[in-house]
């Protein structure tokens, strides 16, 4: 038998030959109750397709193992965002912060599709195109002085922009997923994290 231990979890699935009992007991032996004892399989090889076939002898039959899924694909296609997988929770999307971070939202229009037939105020563009030239300036100028205080400029900016988007949702002259959008995108809150 060859079994795989799920590490998160600590689950036990059997791959080949015949899994344990219910009771605790493991049919290849008699009164085993520790399944790594009864692993019995003695002769491994690859067929010509290179898949792993194992001869199990106390039940005089061959098994071919099937590979088991591969992990699966958490590109959310969004290049904003550092994609991984976390084995209890599956697909984690955490956003960029910092400097990175703006400059990857600088790179997509200030109109998330939430927005579609709606106009972004264009005092908030103003400041969105303002906070992404310092954010220009701020990755050339790295941790120099210059460099953290166009981080400042473009913070002030951006919170500025997220008051603006604010006002104009509560004056309903934005739809309140049109403002979320917008907000999310000017990520205020992952980026005074990031300082």
């Amino acid at each position: 038998m060859i079994r795989k231990v799920a590490a998160s979890s600590g689950t036990i699935a059997t791959l080949a030959g015949q899994p344990t009992n219910p009771d605790g007991s493991d049919p290849c032996c008699d009164g085993c109750f520790d399944p790594p004892e009864c692993v019995r399989a003695f002769d491994l090889t690859t067929d010509p397709s290179d898949r792993l076939v194992i001869a199990d002898r106390d039940r005089r039959m061959v098994e071919r193992l099937r590979p088991s899924d591969p992990p699966p694909s958490c590109d959310d296609g969004d290049a904003c965002t550092t994609d991984t997988v976390d084995p209890s929770t599956g697909c984690v999307h955490t956003p960029l912060g910092g400097v990175a971070g703006v400059t990857c939202s600088c790179a997509q229009p200030l109109a998330p599709a939430a927005c579609s037939g709606e106009p972004v105020p264009p005092v908030v563009g103003r400041l969105f195109d303002r906070a992404c030239h310092k954010a220009q300036l701020a990755a050339k100028a790295g941790q120099s002085r210059r460099g953290q205080r166009a981080w400042r400029h473009l913070l002030r900016d951006l919170h500025r922009a997220a008051r603006r988007t604010g006002r104009a949702a509560h004056r309903r002259q934005l739809s309140a997923d049109c403002a979320q959008a917008i907000l999310q995108q000017l990520g205020v809150p992952r980026l005074s994290a990031a300082q």
